[in-house]
């Protein structure tokens, strides 16, 4: 009975193994990530700049995929609340290459209040990773 038990332990950890593998997989673009707004998504993208907006509503950190602001195609925000609580230093990430999930949504541009920016809100660790 002990051997059926770790035989099943196995299978489950390869199986495990097997979809953690997958989700690098599904990760897409930051330029495509800006057609799935409202949709759950995996994303990869070089930060590019990192901007405390430090006179914004609750104090965002933006991190820009792939092209400075305001070209970026999305932008990762970390509010300050999230950067203490979660211990970020969010420069860690400027120039690195990320997975971010999360929901797609638009973020109000102060720069340009009539453009909304496509974005994913960081509230968890577990959404965030540099990969290389």
């Amino acid at each position: 009975m002990k051997t059926h038990k770790t035989i099943l332990l196995l299978i489950s950890l390869f199986i495990f193994q097997f979809a953690i593998g997958q989700t690098n997989l599904d990760t897409i673009t930051a330029t495509i990530a800006t057609q799935r707004i409202g949709q759950d998504v995996i994303v990869k993208g070089n930060v590019v700049t990192v901007f405390y907006a430090k006179n914004s509503n609750g104090k965002p950190t933006f991190l820009n995929l792939d092209k400075a602001f305001p070209d970026n195609p999305i932008v990762v925000i970390i509010f300050e609340k999230e950067l203490k609580k979660l211990n970020i230093n969010a420069q860690q990430y400027n120039n690195k290459k990320i997975i971010v999930k999360g929901k797609m949504g638009l973020y109000k541009d102060e720069e340009k209040p009539y453009e909304d920016k496509p974005s994913i809100i960081i509230k968890s660790l577990d959404q965030i990773k540099i990969v290389e």
